[in-house]
């Protein structure tokens, strides 16, 4: 267990171990810049935008080093299916939405329409 300085509380060393790893995976401000395109960004950023607001105004953030390795679909708003907020954050892309069913791994491309699976041959 681990004691925070001046508190009773403990956390498990494997919680810290995760909340270090999503603090290291989220992208963090390039710039107060506002921005409706990645093109209007500086280099190792993009043009992060609100979950489910592709065509809305966002900030320019730099894209995460570290991608986690949990499997939590998202289609973000290039279209493309990831394996998680990480992986489309480093690509450069924001998120149109979480993907609900659980895809095969080999169907990453194409986001599917909301309540369907694609099919495979």
């Amino acid at each position: 267990m681990i004691r925070r300085a001046g508190s009773e509380s403990t956390i498990a060393p494997l919680t810290a171990l995760a909340l270090l790893c999503v603090a290291i995976a989220m992208p963090v401000a390039a710039s107060a810049k506002r921005c409706r395109t990645t093109d209007q960004c500086a280099a190792e950023s993009f043009c992060k935008k609100p979950w489910g607001r592709c065509g809305a105004k966002g900030r320019c953030v730099e894209r995460p080093t570290h991608i986690t390795l949990e499997l939590d679909l998202v289609c973000g708003c290039d279209a493309v299916v990831y394996g998680n907020r990480s992986a489309a954050w480093a690509a450069g892309t924001s998120i149109r939405r979480r993907i609900k069913h659980p895809l095969p791994v080999r169907s990453a491309g194409e986001c599917p329409r909301p309540g369907t699976l694609p099919t495979h041959r």
